[in-house]
């Protein structure tokens, strides 16, 4: 609840014009604001703003760059730069939620035994996988409800009874506590569909995770479109879909905090629309550093973690694939560094 309070006390803060949120480190970059102009120059992203305006970020920070603005153009050596860089690009509509997402196919070029392990992987192999990220996922939800409430809702008993494939759909009926309890203030319901204020937000942070985890699977030789319990013909993400499951909470926990502040602060509005510092709210804790196993790191950094364990767990070399307990780092200087706004 301490950390609640004071993130919250940040939002509140003096605002300061930006039209790029990004990190020191696998920067994710959101144009959504300003009429601008994207070009290659030196390996470096050269943005041009309707001011005259000049920013240059080096391609080998980009993780992510999200387009949401009509008014920005860019040349097809962008698009060629940020996929050789390993990067993303996500496309907005005039809603500003994400519509389409381009994937970098180099990296996923590697190893033809990669895509061969995938292929291959027995029933038994990929239940249970399933299991492992269903367990995990539950329990990142009871975590976070005990953070804001004391109180896990019986969500960690329900991750013990998470069966191999998940048959009795465990995954499911822990949702039903979980968005319940997260918001007990009003009648919420989890819809992807719904244009109400928390579903939208919740939409905007997943799409944002969605393509960080894409990302970290391309980077191991992996084809994320070969999922372990998504599937679906049109759908050329499934296996991201399956391995962002255990790092939705982080996004879950900040439209809690955004929601927790509208209630209080005047400077939090909680509309229908995404505005440029709503999204900087949102996407700002993916970039943070995190404690994992002991060990500070980048989101992006446990992901790829996450998706090098899946290989070495289809190829036997282990039996476990890397789910930590993430926690965020409750202190002064990491939780004040660079909060945009």
């Amino acid at each position: 609840m301490r950390f609640l309070r004071r993130i919250s006390s940040y939002f509140n803060r003096e605002e300061q014009p930006a039209s790029i949120a990004a990190a020191h480190a696998n920067r994710i970059l959101d144009f959504s604001e300003e009429r601008c102009k994207l070009r290659v120059e030196n390996r470096q992203l050269v943005v041009e703003k309707a001011d005259g305006a000049v920013t240059a970020i080096p391609f080998a920070e980009i993780a992510v760059i999200i387009i949401s603005n009509n008014g920005v153009s860019l040349t097809q050596s962008v698009l060629q730069t940020v996929a050789e860089c390993a990067g993303m690009l996500v496309i907005c509509d005039y809603k500003h939620l994400p519509v389409s997402m381009m994937l970098p196919m180099q990296p996923c070029s590697i190893p033809v035994e990669r895509l061969k392990l995938q292929i291959e992987a027995s029933l038994p192999t990929v239940k249970s996988a399933w299991q492992q990220v269903v367990k995990a996922k539950i329990q990142a939800q009871g975590h976070l409800l005990t953070e804001c409430f004391g109180n896990d809702a019986g969500l960690m008993k329900i991750a013990e009874s998470v069966k191999s494939g998940d048959p009795d759909n465990r995954e499911a009926y822990a949702a039903k506590s979980y968005w319940k309890a997260l918001f007990p203030e009003i009648d919420f319901h989890r819809n992807p569909d719904s244009d109400d204020p928390i579903n939208i937000r919740l939409n905007y942070g997943y799409t944002i995770l969605r393509s960080m985890t894409a990302r970290a699977i391309c980077a191991t030789g992996f084809h994320p479109a070969l999922g372990i319990h998504h599937c679906h013909q049109r759908d050329a993400f499934c296996l991201a879909d399956d391995l962002m499951e255990p790092f939705r909470p982080l996004v879950d926990k900040t439209v809690r905090i955004l929601f927790k502040a509208s209630r209080t602060l005047k400077s939090i509005q909680m509309t229908k629309t995404l505005d440029p510092k709503t999204k900087e709210r949102m996407i700002f804790p993916l970039t943070k550093r995190f404690i994992a196993n002991g060990e500070k790191r980048k989101l992006f950094d446990i992901i790829t973690l996450l998706a090098q364990s899946l290989v070495k767990y289809y190829g036997k070399e282990t039996t476990e694939l890397y789910l930590p307990e993430i926690e965020w780092i409750d202190n002064n200087e990491e939780e004040t560094r660079d909060i945009p706004g």
